[in-house]
């Protein structure tokens, strides 16, 4: 009981320091380096717990993928502007979600010899 509590203690304590930072207006990449984590370690978290506020830029990529899956049309990371581990860490939260599944691999619109991943919303 008592390792229970201290997670819960430690993950409370967590969010309200990344709720203080946000609304101070530090930068993910800032409040990641403040802790002495990966950025992409603080997002995880942060997406984990429910208490992610994306910063403007972050907004827009969500922005643009709900209106890519409503439309239902098959899209690959190219069609999402942002930052690159924002918005692959997304795409791998929402398909495992069933958010939306992948159905193929084709060459990237941008320079490079690997494939993307194509994905498309799941049929309701």
């Amino acid at each position: 009981m008592t390792g229970e509590r201290s997670a819960l203690t430690r993950s409370a304590a967590f969010a309200l320091d990344y709720k203080h930072f946000r609304e101070l207006g530090m930068s993910h990449q800032r409040i990641a380096d403040r802790l002495g984590v990966q950025r992409g370690s603080l997002l995880r978290r942060v997406d984990r717990l429910g208490i992610c506020i994306p910063e403007p830029e972050e907004a827009h990529s969500l922005r643009v993928l709900d209106r890519l899956v409503s439309e239902g049309v098959p899209f690959t990371v190219d069609h999402i502007p942002g930052d690159g581990e924002f918005v692959n860490g997304i795409l791998r939260r929402d398909c495992r979600r069933g958010r939306f599944e992948r159905v193929g691999r084709r060459k990237p619109t941008v320079s490079g010899n690997d494939t993307v991943t194509v994905y498309r919303a799941k049929a309701a």
